[in-house]
């Protein structure tokens, strides 16, 4: 890591001498006419130092990346995390695109470790809705080298856990199964994961290149993440279904009393078939849309964020507002609208 190399010129630098001075003790702190690489280089300065998680919060996606490739040259990529945002309109019949939702997935994993690292990302992805870290956190399945599993289960478990099963993996969020053999494409791994049965004893675990099947690196035990974030359990999910039957009552009636029929078809059709998927997979596409309800939230309540995340963890952290001027207008109005 590069900041290791460069660590004694750092801290005998008057100027980082004169921002420890600055920060040590104050609850908030403003910098004025630092650039890119200064920023980077400060805020790797002080996650070093503290040790603590830092929230570095960035006016859109693009610049929240462009940091991220410091913090990895900084201080590593086992340290540096990066939470992308989405859009996604509430008439729309899909969801964000896997790359975007295994990437978030992988960081909410890595919030919910004890691990502390830089987390890079824009104001609209610190505050877009999430699940609770309580429910997010039991989804993951942990598989070792000796241990029994049953393969059936596994697979039934992995469908719950929002993986769609394929003849053969290719992206993010598939499974396949040949005999003994399953194959997972769970998000934090470039390459899928193959788990080689003989029985119900897991007797292998590797990556492998989807493409042309070569064995990659072995693995003595492998952690499986959701592959979506709005994974609930069945209970959370039956009464979100029950909710959104009545919320889709609800607003029925009103766009029949309006004589809307076109809104009114729209709504019941798309509505219905997600209620359907819902009930038979516990997905659908654009579940997003439904996140209040499966996250048990009452209509205008504030929905959780990154920042519930950290807040669980009962335990001191930095939130570090780049371009402040602009990015704090963009929170205060997201905050009253």
């Amino acid at each position: 890591m590069l900041y290791e190399k460069i660590k004694k010129h750092i801290e005998n630098s008057d100027f980082i001498k004169q921002i420890d001075s600055l920060i040590s003790g104050t609850n908030s702190q403003l910098f004025y006419g630092l650039n890119h690489s200064a920023k980077a280089l400060i805020l790797s300065h002080i996650f070093r130092k503290t040790g603590k998680n830092i929230i570095f919060v960035t006016a859109d996606d693009k610049l929240a990346e462009d940091y991220l490739d410091d913090f990895d040259l900084l201080i590593g990529s086992d340290a540096s995390r990066f939470f992308p945002d989405f859009e996604l309109l509430p008439y729309e019949e899909r969801s964000p695109h896997y790359a975007i939702r295994a990437q978030r997935i992988k960081t909410l994993t890595e919030a919910v470790s004890a691990k502390p690292g830089i987390y890079s990302l824009s104001l609209r992805a610190f505050l877009r809705k999430i699940v609770p870290k309580k429910y997010f956190a039991k989804n993951l399945t942990s598989l070792e080298i000796g241990k029994e599993y049953n393969p059936d289960l596994l697979i039934s478990n992995l469908v719950s856990m929002g993986y769609e099963l394929q003849y053969q993996v290719s992206k993010v969020g598939e499974i396949a199964r040949r005999g003994g053999i399953i194959d997972i494409f769970t998000p934090g791994f470039h390459n899928p994961v193959r788990i080689e049965f003989f029985g119900d004893e897991i007797e292998d675990i590797y990556e492998f290149n989807s493409l042309s099947g070569e064995k990659g690196k072995s693995l003595d035990e492998v952690t499986i993440y959701a592959a979506n974030q709005f994974i609930v359990g069945k209970e959370k999910l039956a009464n979100a279904i029950k909710t959104i039957e009545e919320e889709l009552d609800e607003r029925l009636k009103f766009f029949q009393k309006e004589s809307r029929m076109i809104e009114y078809n729209r709504l019941k059709q798309r509505t219905e078939f997600d209620l359907e998927m819902l009930e038979s997979t516990g997905m659908c596409k654009g579940i997003e849309n439904y996140s209040r309800h499966l996250t048990g939230k009452k209509p205008g309540e504030t929905p959780y964020s990154m920042m519930d995340y950290f807040e669980a963890m009962h335990d001191d952290y930095l939130v570090i507002v780049d371009e402040s001027h602009v990015s704090l207008s963009q929170f205060r109005g997201m905050y009253a609208g």
